[in-house]
């Protein structure tokens, strides 16, 4: 078992120096628990802001699509209507 090679070079081995670099950076690209619990409650906020406004649009689609329905089985009587109109009085309808 060999321990020292010589043919590997050493200066490109890190030093204490770039640890402590590399130490710093981390701790201003990673979050902390306190960080990150920080970003939990903001982001729990922007969630239900968000959920509230689904829920109105939804309530809104519900609501246009009620009224359609009723619209439709309102025109479908009037058409009924107009048929038997048109029957009693001897006119054929043309669709």
């Amino acid at each position: 078992m060999q321990i020292y090679n010589e043919n590997v070079s050493y200066k490109n081995m890190l030093e204490d120096e770039d640890v402590q670099k590399i130490i710093k950076a981390q701790k201003d690209v990673f979050p902390t628990k306190v960080d990150f619990e920080s970003f939990k409650d903001e982001m729990r906020g922007d969630f239900a802001n968000l959920q509230t406004s689904v829920d109105g649009y939804a309530k809104k689609v519900d609501d246009y699509s009620q009224d359609e329905t009723m619209l439709s089985h309102k025109v479908n009587r009037h058409e009924n209507w107009l048929i038997k109109i048109a029957d009693k009085i001897g006119i054929k309808l043309e669709y």
